[in-house]
């Protein structure tokens, strides 16, 4: 075997083929991970709770609520079975 063939270029090859396999092993458990809706670790809340919770941020005009097109389509869904959702500005007080 030749020095060449441990030179640069080899290295920078073999870090390339290792960085590229670990990105893919991060997608593949991350989408095994979310194969429940949720992230490890935690627990999904009823939708009871789940509708109080954006309410309370839709009240609060919190950016996680407004920015989030997907949290403000869930509160239209579950305002479908719990009732609409008050109005942020004829609401004085946020408890």
């Amino acid at each position: 075997m030749a020095v060449a063939d441990f030179g640069a270029k080899r290295w920078n090859k073999i870090e390339d083929d290792i960085l590229q396999e670990l990105l893919e092993f991060e997608k593949r458990v991350e989408s095994f991970l979310l194969a429940d809706g949720y992230p490890y670790g935690f627990t999904q809340a009823d939708e009871q709770t789940e509708y109080e919770n954006l309410v309370r941020m839709k009240l609060l005009n919190d950016p996680g609520y407004w920015e989030d097109p997907q949290a403000v389509q869930r509160l239209a869904e579950l305002s479908q079975r719990f009732g609409p959702a008050p109005d942020p500005q004829f609401e004085s007080i946020v408890s």
